[in-house]
């Protein structure tokens, strides 16, 4: 797949338009530390996209976690799924957060396309879920922050975005409860540790809490999928290979991060760099 096709998958995320509901016929639950600014989808998707190479591409983001972004995603994902060799696809995050259910429709997404994600920046609430869909997923210290999930406002027109309409105490439960179950069983899926959830809900609104290195290791924000891990076994450099533990894991992807997070700027040189660190002859 060449540039022409490159330049055909960026016209499509140009020209899509709409929004995406997924998980809550009436409300959209918004994680996020303040209230994420809505995107000019005419002027950006949200995202960037560099072909750097025939072995990686980088998608980098910074933008809130919207509907708008998640359709943006889907966009990109099923035309970068037909690609004959797929590429690795190394994904640049670092987002205030956003819609937590968009952020897990786009990490499902990226997760099927075998994503390493490494946060550049910080990575806060809703963004916790995109991260965690790596194959390979690497943050630097104490750059995660969580807290307890808001309801804001209504894809219905059952609950105002200001508050105009009180929420009855019954359905702010049950759609509390909804999210907490579909949060934790897809944080199950992607390999992390789903006693997040019931740690992010219990920090109040008005403050983050960011995770240390062990956290982030001990938890499995910072690690590398076994299904992955053992399909990749032959190309991985040896660490990887002779069954490390858990923290052996998480300190080497911690260390690529690291490493080659000084060409965060340049997608090229930090593609060339992780693949040199994670595959023989990389």
């Amino acid at each position: 797949m060449g540039k022409l096709a490159l330049r055909a998958i960026k016209q499509l995320f140009c020209a899509s338009g709409g929004l995406v509901s997924l998980g809550c016929a009436l409300c959209v639950l918004w994680a996020s530390t303040g209230l994420a600014r809505a995107q000019d989808r005419a002027a950006q998707t949200g995202f960037t996209l560099s072909e750097t190479s025939p072995a990686a591409w980088v998608l980098r983001f910074d933008a809130a976690i919207s509907p708008a972004l998640a359709q943006d995603i889907d966009t990109f994902a099923d035309r970068f799924a037909l690609l004959e060799q797929r590429p690795v696809l190394i994904v640049l995050l670092g987002s205030s957060g956003g819609d937590a259910y968009a952020a897990m429709q786009i990490g499902t997404r990226l997760r099927a396309l075998d994503a390493h994600v490494f946060v550049t920046s910080s990575c806060d609430s809703a963004c916790l879920f995109v991260l965690a869909s790596g194959v390979l997923r690497s943050a630097p210290a104490f750059s995660v922050g969580i807290h307890r999930a808001q309801v804001t406002r209504s894809s219905g027109g059952h609950i105002s975005q200001d508050g105009a309409a009180p929420i009855p105490a019954d359905t702010l439960r049950d759609l509390m409860g909804r999210f907490e179950r579909d949060a934790v069983a897809y944080l199950g899926r992607m390999g992390v540790d789903p006693g997040l959830v019931e740690l992010m809900q219990g920090i109040d609104t008005t403050h983050v809490r960011r995770l240390s290195e062990q956290d982030l290791i001990a938890r499995g924000v910072i690690g590398l999928d076994a299904e992955y891990r053992a399909a990749q076994a032959a190309r991985l450099v040896p660490l990887l290979r002779d069954a490390p533990t858990r923290d052996e894991i998480g300190a080497l992807i911690r260390s690529i991060g690291s490493h080659c997070g000084l060409h965060f700027g340049r997608p090229a040189a930090f593609a060339d760099c992780h693949l040199r660190r994670l595959f023989v002859g990389g």
